[in-house]
């Protein structure tokens, strides 16, 4: 069915859902720009409140272009799959973007996840940007400043802008206060949510003058679950006082600040919403506590829709989030599933479940945030990103900076932080891998090649480096075995240290204690270190919480205390800062911002 759009020459129309066809870009910018939005058809207010992902290469433009006739999409998010690089990126969004603007006549939002640190779509031709945490442990060890924690942001937003796309979703504004959470942790700015508020305050400020949207995620709060809402429903059990005081701080300063958009919760919280139903789809959290007692007046967004925390309890979820305040929703993967949305929020409106004024409410701030940023105004870069020095600079600081010691071991705080030069003779290094669906597997790099690289810069003599040896994130029995052997062997060849010896060998451990290679490496090498007193560096490359249980291995094994530091992730910036580290170049100064060993 294609309906006219009344008072508008012949041919002026609007495809209708399930209809091929295209619009006139001239006649929906006029629309838009008189604010008639009960001029245009349902189908293309219902697009409009969609964003939608694609698959990869030129099948995935197939897709989106047949989905973009049955669903009239007026948004799209991108992924790793569709720009690792720079310039991949740049051409999925000037593609995908023209593809939209052609079946829809308006442009587009184009969105992704580019937080830093572990999440970030693309990671080559950018700056690499640390993570939430590590911003804040290099901020809270006076490395970096909030100021320079905005000049990140901004870098982040201009070098967005210039690939087309004009939405981050960042930054995460959660509380990160429970240390069993499997999805925030390192993406949080910490458990002070007055350091969040500050940190996810300057990187949004960052993000506007850099020129793209910024989004303050997950409303109200996912830092205190254990659950990750990508594989069911978390639930925070807390009083509202409480809420009001942690969860909810820093998102009254970003409402207060002016942030454009939040991004909701798929958790539930009782103390707001008494039914059995997540953030996303309660009118009591999006529509009573967020738009009428916060008073935020921006846009609400989804997280993405066909995530198992409501995919696999809510059949007719999106007509629900619609009729609970969400203007805009992401439906990241599936071509079947978007058209779904968009069918059955059609048919909410038409069962009269959802009046038009409601869908008309959100197409306005959708046309006013199109409106304000000034989609598709940067300038689209044809190669690789050019990389400026003073954000490369930045950006290596505030990694260097991030670095933590948790535990000195048998040193002195002060001795800790800078290792001689040539102390580190054996170094294991475990790499990391994506722990959570909001990550996406991509190559990462070696701190076992940093260090030898990083040693022969510094021209540490050949019989003095450290011997690295790279292992597989989940690394079986043989090759664990066999490194342990190797460890055993070279370790009691050496002399046996004296009072105050600064550790020989190091292990860097990403997840030890969900991956039983690695923790099998952490124990036995935890024996040989009891055997020959010969005391450990334990690097973790991601969360500091697994501080305490190797503390406990050490004493379980009578080990001299380790020494434990922390990179919060395991990134080109962390990398390369860790091995200016081992190899007696850097120095630890973060301060972590959770507890660890209360």
């Amino acid at each position: 069915m294609v309906e006219a759009i009344p008072g508008l020459p012949p041919g002026k129309a609007l495809a209708g859902a399930g209809a091929t066809g295209v619009v006139d870009a001239g006649v929906i910018a006029g629309v838009i720009a008189i604010g008639d939005y009960t001029a245009t058809p349902l189908p293309w207010k219902i697009g409009q409140m969609l964003a939608i992902g694609f698959p990869s290469g030129e099948e995935g433009f197939c897709i989106l272009e047949r989905t973009l006739r049955k669903t009239l999409a007026g948004n799209l998010i991108l992924f790793a799959r569709n720009g690792y690089s720079a310039e991949t990126a740049a051409d999925s969004a000037s593609r995908g973007r023209r593809l939209v603007l052609e079946a829809t006549g308006l442009e587009p939002l184009v969105a992704i996840d580019q937080e830093g640190g572990t999440v970030a779509r693309i990671r080559k031709g950018l700056t690499p940007l640390p993570g939430a945490m590590a911003q804040s442990a290099a901020f809270l060890g006076g490395a970096v400043s909030l100021a320079d924690i905005e000049a990140l942001g901004e870098v982040c937003g201009s070098e967005l802008r210039e690939l087309g796309i004009d939405w981050d979703l960042t930054p995460v504004a959660d509380v990160n206060v429970n240390p069993a959470n499997p999805v925030i942790g390192v993406r949080s700015f910490g458990e002070n949510p007055h350091v969040v508020a500050a940190m996810a305050s300057a990187f949004a400020r960052g993000l506007a003058r850099g020129g793209v949207v910024a989004t303050a995620k997950h409303f109200p709060g996912h830092g205190d679950t254990a659950v990750d809402s990508h594989l069911d429903l978390p639930l925070v059990p807390h009083g509202f006082p409480r809420l009001d005081e942690v969860e909810l701080l820093p998102f009254k300063r970003l409402i207060a600040e002016g942030i454009p958009a939040i991004m909701t919760s798929h958790v539930r919280f009782p103390a707001v919403e008494p039914d059995p139903l997540p953030a996303t789809l309660s009118s009591r959290v999006l529509t009573g506590l967020l738009r009428n007692k916060l008073g935020f007046t921006g846009l609400i967004c989804s997280d993405c829709m066909e995530m198992k925390a409501v995919a696999d309890r809510y059949g007719d979820r999106f007509a629900m989030a619609v009729m609970a305040g969400v203007d805009l929703l992401f439906v990241s993967h599936t071509a079947e599933i978007q058209e779904q949305a968009a069918s059955s929020i059609a048919q909410a409106v038409e069962d009269g479940r959802i009046p038009m004024s409601r869908i008309d409410e959100s197409v306005r701030r959708i046309a006013r945030l199109k409106k304000l940023y000034d989609l598709g105004g940067g300038a689209q870069r044809k190669g690789a990103a050019t990389r400026a020095a003073e954000a490369l600079a930045l950006s290596a600081r505030t990694a260097a900076g991030s670095l933590t010691i948790l535990s000195p071991g048998t040193l002195s705080e002060e001795q800790a932080r800078h290792l001689p030069n040539s102390a580190l003779r054996f170094l294991v290094d475990v790499g990391s891998s994506a722990s959570s669906a909001a990550e996406e597997g991509s190559p990462v790099p070696s701190l076992a090649e940093s260090l030898a690289q990083s040693q022969a810069l510094n021209h540490v003599a050949a019989g003095s480096r450290a011997r690295a040896l790279k292992l597989p994130f989940d690394s079986g029995t043989e090759e664990i075995d066999a490194t342990v052997r190797l460890l055993d062997k070279t370790v009691d060849g050496w002399e046996k240290p004296g009072n105050r010896e600064f550790p020989r060998v190091a292990l860097a451990l990403s997840a030890p204690f969900l991956r039983a290679g690695q923790r099998s490496l952490l124990e036995k090498a935890l024996e040989i270190s009891a055997r020959n007193d010969e005391p450990l560096i334990v690097a973790l490359t991601r969360s500091p919480y697994d501080l305490k249980g190797i503390l406990d291995l050490a004493a379980e094994r009578r080990a001299p205390r380790p020494l434990v530091l922390c990179s919060y992730e395991y990134t080109e910036s962390s990398v390369a800062a860790l091995a200016a580290y081992l190899a007696g170049e850097g120095q630890a100064l973060g301060k972590c911002p959770v507890h660890l060993l209360a």
